[in-house]
């Protein structure tokens, strides 16, 4: 199966809580990613490759993609999966994620499974301390899919590219009358959360809820709006902003969002989606569910200043 996956118009509803996943293995265990950030699937050939010396261990070398290169990863080193059963004719999967390009080899191809985001699995946790590499598993048909936390991996091999370990306090940090701004974060990897919440506390925000799919984000926002009613306040007088991913198991980021406007009703508290994903196709998405801003990984200062610009502008209304 090679083929070019790109803008081809792919669950184009907003809200519904489904994601199209597409099924790839390494020997005979099939992994999946989100089918959004393939841009093609191609034939790996030697020729095209570039030896880089001193390059990280996962990384083959400089592939050659449309007239540029990108890195190859090899995604078996990086899953410490071993060489058993390896392909005599492995693909390169080319991806497109936080505005950055990567070929990821791997054995071949199976399929596109349309799923639910609740039939996504997280990991147990006590799994997430020794598999990072992973968001959670979905059983289609029987088999086990194991979902790839691909940002991770890029991570620990560009670690520069990943996300700041310190933030300095800006002013606009603290609401006049409330004292530090106030938020909630619902993203699913494990890496990304832990280095949110820690980055946006050193800062000098008020994390109140920090949640690893939307579902439980959810639940949350709905116990805040009736604690909110009984005391005749909004939940503006509790949060400032709400911060969330859009791959998320149980319930996406756009699902959640859908949910907050139209079930829960609260529209006097912004919702910032943070995401690999954004691009101009999924802003369409954003603005259809009512998110109001949206900025892409991995940059954290960035997502301060926003988060700052947004609640600024949201205060003067």
């Amino acid at each position: 199966m090679s083929e070019k996956l790109e803008n081809q118009g792919i669950l184009l509803e907003s809200g519904t809580n489904e994601v199209e996943i597409i099924e790839f293995y390494l020997g005979t265990q099939s992994f999946g990613i989100n089918v959004v950030k393939v841009k093609q699937i191609m034939q790996f050939n030697q020729d095209l490759l570039t030896s880089v010396p001193q390059a990280h261990p996962f990384v083959q070398g400089l592939f050659l993609f449309r007239d540029t290169t990108i890195p190859l990863i090899d995604l078996r080193k990086a899953l410490d999966y071993g060489d058993s059963d390896k392909s005599s004719e492995p693909l390169v999967l080319v991806t497109e994620f936080n505005r950055t390009t990567n070929g990821f080899l791997i054995d071949g191809v199976n399929r596109i499974h349309r799923i639910s985001w609740k039939q996504l699995q997280p990991l147990t946790a006590f799994l997430e301390g020794f598999v990072s590499s992973f968001t959670g598993s979905i059983n289609v048909e029987g088999k086990e899919i194991l979902i790839l936390d691909l940002e991770q991996i890029v991570a620990e091999i560009n670690p520069d590219a990943g996300f700041q370990k310190e933030l300095s306090v800006a002013p606009e940090q603290k609401n006049p009358e409330k004292g530090p701004l106030s938020l909630i974060i619902a993203e699913d990897s494990t890496f990304v959360r832990n280095h949110m919440t820690d980055s946006l506390k050193k800062a000098g925000f008020n994390i109140k809820g920090s949640f690893d799919n939307g579902e439980l984000a959810f639940e949350f926002l709905k116990d805040m709006k009736n604690q909110a009613l009984k005391e005749n306040k909004s939940v503006a007088n509790y949060l400032d902003i709400i911060v969330t991913d859009i791959e998320m198991p149980k319930m996406d980021g756009l699902a959640l969002c859908k949910n907050i406007k139209e079930t829960l009703q609260i529209k006097d508290v912004p919702i910032l989606a943070f995401s690999s994903l954004i691009n101009e196709q999924m802003i369409e998405k954003c603005k259809k569910v009512g998110v109001d801003s949206y900025i892409s990984k991995p940059n954290v200062e960035i997502l301060r200043d926003t988060i700052n610009s947004i609640c600024r502008a949201h205060a003067v209304r």
